[in-house]
């Protein structure tokens, strides 16, 4: 038995056999040959067999194709974020799509909160699912990527891109109440605790109302924690 394997451009080509690389056994062991394919296109190859007979010589060889599809491509996502607590992140786009291996893409997202368990992203896919919507306010951190079903050559995944989140924003709190005299002007009010979350570069406004329960109006130039 003469087995040989070539890469080839046209099938059954009656080149040479290229000896018993396979050990002259009846059932090649394809082991020893790693099939390589950096793209884009696919590449093929052609595994020939030859039988020769002690009396009647070398047989009419018979031919098999070996077909290597590109190693799938995921591509990218963009971008990393950082939003206000109990927001949504904004739409993730691709950079580049993903190519080679088995075509057309089927395009996956998921989603984690602690980076390891993964689930399907809430969202609506943007571009054939090459982008992504989120359209779930997120309170804490939480990671994206997506994932291209790549048929027999498997699944690949793209980068992770991460939501960071602010802390909430906590106003903090003013001073106590306290009564005045008639045509007199009120201490000083006074922050009881400084405000706290958010990306922590805080305007302070006061406001004021005649009755606590309707309009609230601005105070002119109360930009400080005390007032």
């Amino acid at each position: 038995y003469d087995w040989s394997i070539e890469q080839i451009s046209a099938p059954n080509s009656d080149a040479s056999p290229g000896g018993d690389i396979f050990g002259g056994s009846q059932i090649m062991d394809p082991s020893p040959v790693t099939f390589n394919n950096a793209g884009p296109d696919n590449i093929t190859y052609q595994v020939k067999l030859r039988v020769k007979d002690f009396c009647c010589g070398w047989s009419k060889p018979v031919y098999k194709k070996i077909v290597v599809m590109p190693d799938v491509n995921p591509g990218g996502i963009l971008s990393n974020q950082t939003v206000c607590y109990n927001s949504i992140p904004a739409d993730l786009t691709t950079s580049p799509n993903g190519n080679w291996g088995v075509n057309p893409f089927t395009y996956e997202w998921e989603q984690s909160f602690d980076g390891s368990t993964w689930t399907a992203a809430t969202g609506n896919p943007l571009g054939g699912g090459t982008g992504w919507d989120p359209t779930q306010p997120v309170t804490s951190t939480v990671y994206f990527r997506r994932y291209i079903d790549g048929g027999v050559c498997g699944d690949k995944y793209s980068n992770i891109v991460t939501i960071d989140v602010h802390p909430e924003v906590n106003s903090g709190s003013i001073g106590t109440n306290h009564d005045i005299c008639y045509n007199t002007a009120a201490s000083p009010l006074t922050s009881g605790a400084v405000a706290t979350g958010g990306s922590g570069g805080f305007t302070y406004v006061w406001q004021s109302s005649p009755d606590c329960n309707g309009v609230w109006t601005d105070i002119p130039g109360s930009n400080s924690p005390t007032y």
